[in-house]
């Protein structure tokens, strides 16, 4: 797999886990994942899978699209990081915020990863990373999370990566995972 040149977000490069590269798409990127994935695939290096984009994703890309436009400053928050098996030069999936910090320092992060992909670790890998990253960024004070209540597997990976239930409403179980004192900033 090629490493991702200047393809990601200026000043975002990509963040190295242990097993894989989370790459913050740019604009284009993101529209790829709409209109062309093998053309997403190809411009992060990736061998060509044959995925598309899933139909209930279509909304939520096309809000962070529309959201990337509107603030450019805030598009970190607003995109999504592909998560690229270095081994297997593969996009396993994905993760990112659903847009900057609120008044209270939140910022709320999700992912997904493709079936092949699943029970292997690699949510939480890619979890704990963004996280640590989030948290080394101004003004972000925690991190929020909800699953279905259904959705054992993904609030496992919440928990793994440290984050604590702290609430349940309507079928979904609500998550916090508070900034370290190691990553206060000073």
């Amino acid at each position: 797999m090629k490493r991702p040149g200047l393809l990601h977000l200026r000043n975002y490069p990509p963040l190295a886990t242990r097993r894989m590269l989370l790459v913050p798409l740019t604009l284009e990127q993101m529209q790829m994942q709409l209109d062309d994935y093998a053309q997403l695939e190809r411009s992060l290096g990736a061998q060509i899978s044959g995925n598309r984009l899933e139909r209930e994703m279509r909304p939520i890309v096309a809000r962070s699209i529309a959201y990337m436009k509107q603030t450019p400053e805030d598009a970190i928050w607003n995109t999504f990081w592909a998560a690229l098996l270095i081994d297997e030069g593969v996009m396993t999936g994905g993760i990112g915020f659903k847009g900057p910090a609120n008044g209270e320092g939140e910022v709320e992060i999700g992912y997904g990863f493709d079936a092949p992909y699943r029970n292997r670790g690699l949510a939480t890998e890619a979890v704990l990373r963004l996280s640590a990253w989030a948290f080394a960024q101004p003004g972000v004070s925690s991190l929020i999370a909800d699953t279905h209540y259904m959705n054992v597997p993904s609030a496992r990976v919440l928990q793994k990566a440290g984050f604590l239930l702290y609430a349940a409403h309507n079928h979904f179980l609500y998550w916090r995972k508070t900034r370290p004192e190691s990553c206060a900033l000073q």
